[in-house]
């Protein structure tokens, strides 16, 4: 095909010509379209809005719950603290008493009693109670029909032995808080209660005080109530909290304080309160449309609140806005939008059409540097990897495979990600030059490896060099390859586990594990006496093949002699292994079935090889997985036992 300059020069002209025509046409809709653009972001940014406000109210309404939260748990840390120093108190006056003079301890002890029910009988809050090292509660300041009886072995509602908890004081020499319920009044109903304890080793006896936690609740809510109440006073958007009765205790007014919020209803004659109710019993949290005035006006209009239970106090808390002035918002926006579009249109598309322009000659310039650039960089990329004839990896520094050419794709059976760490490419090593690639279609090749450090694609990289000489090391190694091989199943036998042993703990790093386990076909004798060797010999191979199809390539697998095999798992833990293997046996006994018509399962141990202090020997390790696979046996078969 022919060209010229002239024909080049008459073909840009089109072009112009085209965007030109393009963006007129397309500055034409968007003038056209404003009005629906203005009423879609009109919408849009209503939605918007309605579900900010929407967050606002709920975050805010969740801020004061977390505030509620710390307050109570100050609340209780306090109260703690004076739990503490009463008894405490109470205990110096004792130990300083003319108590602390007598030798008899039982009179002694009875003494005591004596000048505690003096020290705390005026003490109306807080509730004293005296219990031995034997559990036998001595004075109860609630419910005294206890007194005298031994209460060691008693369970609160929760099924907690508190006194217990309360005669291990006697090993601690700070004593200890103790939760547990207990009624507040004779044969009253037990109420959860904190309470301190203390022995006095001077008496042989525990003595403590507590408070219920209705009592601080109640306090709490008190000091919540009126904090909130004083703060929103003054707002626009006011938090409200109201009993599940439907008394008002925070509210837009302090006037409304006590008040029956059942009496307000909304637009459509239902009760406010009954709606946040429905919400709080559905889900305990959640937002509702109604009706309701505005602070300081009597017209009604709709809005929206988020409601949210507040938990163990029998009330909710709740803050809203109303629609009206969203309403108005959107509309500022609106008005403001559209005159802002239209003033701005005609400026937008003259600058589009001149950044278009702009762009486009730099882009044509650009793509034809790059072009150039490209095509010296595939002449070298051809003359170094795509025309080499050894199988070539390049990976970064932080182990992302960059690059493969289709020597390497063929070779490792388009996986070499699955043989990166974060080091670069690890192989196994077969010897000190040589290294075992064993790929997920159960093909083992011998490789040698060659790395060379450079930058590709201005990436600091390895690049890996790699040959296969499988048919030379087979050669070189076939009888050691017949000795470390089972001739039935092309496992590794016994010999090659004892080899690899050391190797395999050698090379863990700190932060990883070693698992080992001892696997048995169950009733495989039954098995070659009903079916006869040769079909004993085909389950023997299908649970090599079952193994080695599923296992990772840095894990391996051993026949170590007749029906038991050896497994050995890296950087994998107890639980992950006893679930692997299950799977495992549910493939091969499916496989089992399948292929020769009978069922056939195995029993495994497993356990962790203590490799750091290298104190367990292969022998030892091994003794354990085949108590732990007997183990298996005995408790039914077709088991994992760990």
């Amino acid at each position: 095909m022919k060209t010229s300059a002239k024909a080049i020069i008459q073909n840009w002209i089109y072009l112009l010509i085209i965007m030109i025509v393009g963006f007129f046409g397309v500055g034409l809709y968007i003038l056209i379209s404003g009005s629906k653009l203005t009423s879609e972001a009109s919408q849009s940014f209503y939605e918007y809005n309605l579900q900010e406000k929407k967050m606002q109210l709920q975050t805010e309404i969740l801020n004061r719950l977390d505030e509620i939260e710390y307050e109570r748990n100050k609340l209780l840390s306090n109260e703690e603290k004076v739990l503490y120093n009463k008894v405490l108190d109470v205990y110096n006056l004792l130990a300083n008493s003319e108590v602390g003079l007598t030798t008899d301890l039982e009179l002694k002890r009875e003494m005591a009693i004596s000048v505690f029910d003096n020290i705390v009988k005026d003490d109306e809050d807080y509730l004293y109670f005296a219990i031995d090292t034997e559990g036998v509660l001595i004075r109860s300041g609630a419910d005294a029909k206890y007194e005298g009886v031994n209460l060691y072995d008693n369970q609160d509602v929760e099924g907690n032995y508190y006194v217990r908890k309360i005669v291990s004081a006697k090993e601690l020499d700070d004593g200890l808080y103790v939760d547990y319920y207990w009624p507040k009044v004779e044969d009253g109903e037990p109420i959860k209660k904190t309470s301190y304890c203390l022995y006095l080793p001077e008496f042989d006896l525990i003595i403590g005080t507590g408070i219920y936690h209705d009592d601080l609740q109640e306090r709490l809510k008190d000091r919540i109530y009126n904090r909130l109440q004083v703060y929103y006073e003054d707002k626009e958007n006011y938090v409200f909290v109201t009993e599940y009765d439907s008394t008002a205790r925070v509210s837009v007014s302090s006037d409304f304080i006590g008040r029956k919020m059942s009496e307000f209803v909304s637009f459509d004659g239902k009760s406010i309160h009954n709606l946040f109710m429905k919400v709080i019993k559905e889900k305990g949290y959640g937002f509702q449309t109604y009706s309701y005035n505005k602070k300081n006006e009597t017209i009604l209009s709709e809005k929206i609140s988020y409601v949210h239970d507040l938990e163990g106090w029998d009330a909710y808390i709740g803050m809203g806005f109303h629609v009206d002035d969203l309403n108005e918002e959107v509309n500022n926006y609106t008005v403001l939008f559209k005159e802002h579009y239209y003033n701005q249109a005609l400026f937008v598309i003259i600058g589009l059409m001149l950044i278009a322009i702009i762009v486009f000659a730099i882009y044509q310039r650009g793509a034809y540097l790059q072009k150039l650039f490209l095509k010296q960089g595939d002449i070298i990329f051809e003359n170094l990897f795509y025309l080499s004839n050894e199988a070539i990896v390049v990976v970064s520094k932080r182990g992302k495979l960059l690059y493969e050419n289709n020597v390497a794709k063929e070779l490792f059976n388009n996986q070499v990600s699955n043989y990166i760490e974060s080091d670069g490419l690890k192989l196994p090593a077969a010897d000190d030059s040589t290294y075992i690639l064993r790929t997920e279609a159960n093909r083992v090749y011998y490789i040698t490896l060659r790395e060379e450090v450079a930058a590709f694609k201005n990436t600091e990289s390895s690049i890996y060099f790699i040959n296969d000489i499988t048919m030379q090391y087979k050669k070189s190694h076939v009888f050691e390859q017949m000795a470390l091989n089972d001739e039935l199943t092309g496992l590794l036998n016994r010999r090659a586990l004892k080899e690899n042993y050391e190797d395999y703990c050698y090379e863990l790093k700190e932060n990883e594990n070693l698992v080992l386990g001892m696997l048995d076909i169950d009733k495989f004798k039954n098995i070659n006496d009903t079916h006869g060797h040769a079909i004993g010999d085909e389950v023997l191979k299908l649970l090599g093949a079952t193994f080695l199809e599923r296992l990772r390539f840095r894990d391996s697998f051993y026949r170590y002699g007749g029906e038991e095999f050896i497994i050995l798992l890296r950087n994998i833990t107890l639980q992950q292994s006893k679930e692997l293997l299950e799977t495992l046996n549910k493939i091969f006994c499916e496989r089992i079935e399948s292929e020769l018509g009978f069922a056939c399962t195995f029993s495994c141990g497993l356990t962790f090889v203590d490799y750091n202090g290298k104190s367990e020997v292969l022998g030892n390790i091994i003794e354990k997985a085949d108590n732990l696979m007997y183990k298996a046996k005995e408790n039914g078969r077709n088991r994992i036992e760990i």
